[in-house]
């Protein structure tokens, strides 16, 4: 377990022990925070047939099974896209009934904040009059786009980042060191940064802000540009949104928060399936453009 991460879980797995875990758990936090490590293992708790001072035996066949990635009881939905109503109803009808193993039966839904309207639907049933001993595990970068029913429905848990000196000691144990700017960009996400600096990516903010300077004095073509950025499409948007943060820090604007609302949506609609990420970038990128942000940066 992270150490970041340690007391979340300490937290749960108190609750869980005196047996009042919600049946809908909404894990929100950015990407790199480490969501996905917390819920598998809250799940190798929910599942342990003898856990032990609140973590997983890992001995146990519960155990044994869900470490070889066989456990019946234990479903982990994930999309690359948004997370459609087959999905949803698929793994929903895998909740029906008993737990194969007599035991606890789980639930993880990744990206949960890219389901469809008609998925959240389907899954409010579930989450509503659940079976017994049936626990869903929402994992979500933001709740911004999710359908308040659903959130209203979870006991939701939103996860920060760790304090500077935790941050950079842990970094350090992989002789890691990020300036602070690339820290704020990455939202202070441990994980996110880690990836960063011992592999780096082939565009970083630096390049993307000089080019958009570029294309504001008028000496690049927004539509190759855009091209170019069509894999990073979304990265591209999340710098966005922290270099929005920065300067409404630096003196707040109307403008700015409406950007930062554009960028939000932005992202959103990336994972809508046939999406041309290209144009919805250049959408974007052209109203900062005409704010004229850029001339005074």
């Amino acid at each position: 377990m992270y150490p970041w991460l340690e007391q979340d879980y300490q937290q749960l797995a108190a609750i869980h022990q005196q047996g009042r875990l919600h049946h809908g758990l909404l894990l929100v936090g950015h990407q790199g925070l480490g969501k996905h490590e917390l819920a598998k293992e809250l799940a190798r708790l929910l599942l342990c047939q003898q856990p032990q001072q609140g973590k997983a035996c890992r001995i146990c066949k519960s155990c044994l099974l869900e470490e070889a990635g066989s456990h019946p009881d234990y479903h982990w939905l994930e999309s690359e896209n948004q997370v459609g109503i087959d999905l949803i109803r698929g793994a929903s009808n895998k909740l029906a009934g008993t737990a194969q193993m007599s035991g606890h039966k789980v639930l993880v839904i990744d990206n949960a904040h890219r389901m469809t309207d008609a998925a959240a639907n389907a899954l409010l049933k579930t989450l509503e009059e659940p079976t017994a001993k049936t626990h869903i595990l929402l994992l979500a970068d933001s709740i911004d786009a999710m359908l308040p029913t659903i959130i209203s429905r979870c006991h939701k848990l939103v996860l920060t980042p760790p304090a500077q000196d935790l941050l950079e000691n842990w970094l350090g144990q992989y002789q890691l060191q990020p300036e602070s700017r690339i820290v704020r960009l990455y939202g202070h996400a441990p994980l996110a940064l880690k990836a960063l600096l011992e592999t780096p990516p082939e565009l970083n903010f630096t390049q993307v802000l000089e080019e958009l300077k570029a294309l504001d004095a008028g000496q690049r073509s927004l539509a190759k540009v855009c091209d170019g950025w069509e894999k990073d499409a979304a990265q591209v948007l999340n710098w966005l949104q922290h270099w929005l943060l920065e300067r409404c820090q630096q003196k707040p604007e109307p403008v700015i928060f409406s950007l930062y609302s554009q960028t939000l949506e932005g992202v959103k609609n990336l994972s809508v399936n046939g999406v041309n990420k290209s144009l919805l970038l250049g959408r974007v990128i052209q109203s900062v453009l005409k704010a004229g942000l850029l001339k005074r940066s």
